[in-house]
């Protein structure tokens, strides 16, 4: 187990091994890091309300900020209420903020777009650059959010998609990163 400090609270860091946390990542709360993750300097996660689970493979890039503070207001238990779970093989481009509380699988957060809190993330799905999307919404799987009113669209095999490019970014980010 790795401690980090920041702003004079420790983190409860578990990184698996094959993952990358950048010694410039600012990180608090008790958080989990899967293997093959690479987590980028100036990259912000704060498990604030409880645990922040980062499944494998994820890309989390420079100035991505994940916090866990949903509130208790309308989910079914406690437990459910605290925790974070991020699915596999996910894209947080520079700068996007999430709050959601559930994300799937091979989903695209674009650059400075914002998923606030308790929201559902399927699987296949990509927030779009400066999409802002508010408290309590769901996306279903292979959904594209875009524009200022944060329009949705069905992307068949988008899941499918996603994974053969996050596959070659991430080959490429192991071999700098994982020297």
């Amino acid at each position: 187990m790795v401690i980090f400090v920041m702003s004079g609270q420790a983190a409860n860091l578990q990184v698996e091994k094959g993952a990358y946390v950048s010694p410039e990542a600012r990180l608090s709360g008790t958080i989990v890091v899967r293997s093959g993750c690479i987590i980028h300097p100036k990259s912000f996660i704060l498990a604030e309300a409880g645990p922040i689970f980062i499944g494998p493979n994820n890309i989390i890039e420079e100035n991505c900020i994940i916090i866990n503070q949903a509130s208790t207001k309308g989910i079914a238990t406690k437990q459910d209420a605290k925790k974070m779970q991020i699915g596999h093989s996910n894209h947080f481009q520079v700068g996007c903020q999430v709050r959601a509380q559930t994300i799937g699988d091979c989903n695209t957060f674009e650059m400075k777009s914002t998923t606030e809190e308790n929201c559902i993330i399927g699987s296949g799905c990509t927030i779009g650059m400066g999409v802002v999307l508010g408290t309590n919404q769901a996306v279903e799987d292979n959904t594209t959010v875009f524009g200022p009113n944060a329009n949705r669209q069905s992307t068949p095999n988008a899941k499918q998609n996603h994974l053969l490019l996050h596959n070659k970014h991430l080959e490429v980010l192991h071999k700098i990163f994982l020297k």
